[in-house]
């Protein structure tokens, strides 16, 4: 089952040197995994 989607927005500080594609890359990789962390509703 799929959730309901969801949006978010956000600011943050990123090392110097650490460019916006690495941080993009972290997010796409901790998303799922938060995601699984939810219990789906039983429908």
């Amino acid at each position: 089952m799929i959730l309901g989607g969801f949006a978010f927005n956000g600011i943050g500080r990123l090392k110097p040197g650490v460019p916006l594609s690495r941080a993009n890359a972290d997010l796409a990789r901790l998303l799922p995994v938060w995601m699984d962390t939810w219990s789906t509703p039983n429908n």
